[in-house]
Order: structure tokens, then C-alpha cells, then sequence
């Protein structure tokens, strides 16, 4: 009776059986329950599209295939006139080659004189007149490049960023000034373009009924509108005489 008394019986699992709803649920719940949201659902997704269009209509600045970035490479294009032997010319060059090497951010020199060498001027441009030679070389890469903390928030934190000195466009700027100091010739340092060697062009056309006023609208153009290499011209003959 004792050990009757004390065996354990396992006792069957009753499993309670009722709608449970999640987050997603009630509101799938609320809507399809109350006759007016859906269509409160439609006028808030039609106002979530017109949003979308509406602000990236305002905000769009188009699409840039080549954008602007730091320049890794670079050449020098030694120009000088004159009659000049190929030691002088070589001459020139060594002098350009040792003030550029003496950076500390430039890696890889090349240097040639005359008219051999390799050609990696701005994608196929043509290299600047009265060249006599050229410097070609490679600024560190930019995973290679030291780096300095920059702080952010207030100085609460800081974050590493390449070094101020390294950069590409303000050493390019230093390699200027500094071959520009080199005496009887001219330097000219060019940063090796990825994209095409030139812009795309621009057409402007003006018309207009008054043909006294009109080829001096056409000039008063070009030199505001055009940078660089300004150029305007307009056609002053007068036009035929009207035939009656």
C-alpha cells in the first residue's frame, strides 16, 4: 500500500487552444476590420509615392561617370625653346627629376628627354608646345599614406584620416611651385586624367530678329560663359536682302 501510494503518475499535457496575434496581426486586424482603413491604407502609401517623386525630382543632381578624385599619378612636361642638344635637354630634365624626387610623397620617378618615352598624357591629349622632355610619377598609394586624428563631435571623439601633406592635389600644388623656381625653362605638371582627354562641348546658339544688336549679344558671351581656352566668334556680314 505504501509503494502503491507513492508511484508517480504522469499526468496528460492539455493543450490550450485560442487566436493569439502578433504585432503584424493586429494591425492587419485593424485594417481589415474597420471599413475606412483601407482606404486611410491607400491614401497613405499614394502619399509615401508622391513624396518619394516629389523630393527626388527636387534633390537630383544627376548622374557623374567620372568623378573627381585625389591624382596618383602625375607628369611633368619640361618645356623650353630654342635650338637645344640632347644634353641640354637632359640637363633640364635631371634638374626637374631631382626637385620632384626630393618629396617625400612621391614614390616612382621616369624620366626621358626628347621625343621617345611613353605616352600617358591626359588619355591621348596632346602633350603642351615646345616640350623637350617629362617627368612621370606616382604619389603613395592612398592605403599606404599616413594617417593623423581628427577629432569629431566637439573633441569627443576622434577618427583616423590621411595625412594633410599627402594629399594628392595640395602635392601636386607643392611640385608646382617648386619646379617653377628652376631658372631658363618652364615646368608644367599635369595630373593623369581617367576619363576622356577633353570635355564634352558646348554648342551655344543665339537668335534673335535685331541684327545690329546681335554679333555683339554673341561676343559679350564668350568670355563669361566659357573658362579656360575663351573663344567667341560671330558671322558680321550682313544677311541677304529680303526678296519682295
Amino acid at each position: 500500500m505504501a509503494l502503491g501510494a507513492a508511484e508517480w503518475r504522469r499526468t496528460e499535457n492539455t493543450v490550450t487552444a485560442r487566436n493569439r496575434l502578433g504585432l503584424f496581426g493586429w494591425i492587419i486586424k485593424m485594417i481589415a476590420g474597420n471599413p475606412i482603413m483601407p482606404l486611410v491604407t491607400l491614401a497613405v502609401v499614394g502619399f509615401g509615392i508622391a513624396t518619394v517623386f516629389q523630393t527626388f525630382s527636387q534633390n537630383n543632381y544627376g548622374v557623374e561617370f567620372f568623378v573627381e578624385q585625389e591624382p596618383e599619378q602625375a607628369t611633368a612636361y619640361v618645356r623650353a625653346r630654342g635650338n637645344l642638344s640632347l644634353r641640354e635637354k637632359d640637363a633640364m630634365v635631371r634638374a626637374t627629376e631631382n626637385l620632384i624626387m626630393e618629396h617625400k610623397a612621391v614614390t616612382n620617378v621616369f624620366s626621358f628627354a626628347g621625343d621617345g618615352g611613353l605616352n600617358t598624357d591626359s588619355s591621348g591629349a596632346s602633350t603642351p608646345p615646345d616640350t623637350i622632355g617629362q617627368v612621370q610619377f606616382e604619389i603613395i598609394p592612398w592605403e599606404d599614406r599616413p594617417t593623423q586624428e581628427e577629432p569629431i563631435l566637439g573633441g569627443l571623439m576622434s577618427r583616423e584620416v590621411t595625412a594633410d601633406d599627402y594629399d594628392g592635389d595640395l602635392v601636386l600644388e607643392q611640385l608646382q611651385a617648386a619646379v617653377d623656381s628652376l631658372p631658363g625653362f618652364e615646368v608644367e605638371v599635369r595630373a593623369i586624367a581617367g576619363g576622356p582627354a577633353s570635355g564634352k562641348p558646348v554648342h551655344l546658339r543665339i537668335k534673335g530678329d535685331d541684327w545690329a544688336t546681335l554679333p555683339d549679344r554673341s561676343h559679350s558671351c564668350g568670355p563669361h560663359s566659357v573658362r579656360g581656352d575663351r573663344r567667341s566668334g560671330a558671322d558680321r556680314r550682313q544677311p541677304p536682302p529680303a526678296r519682295h
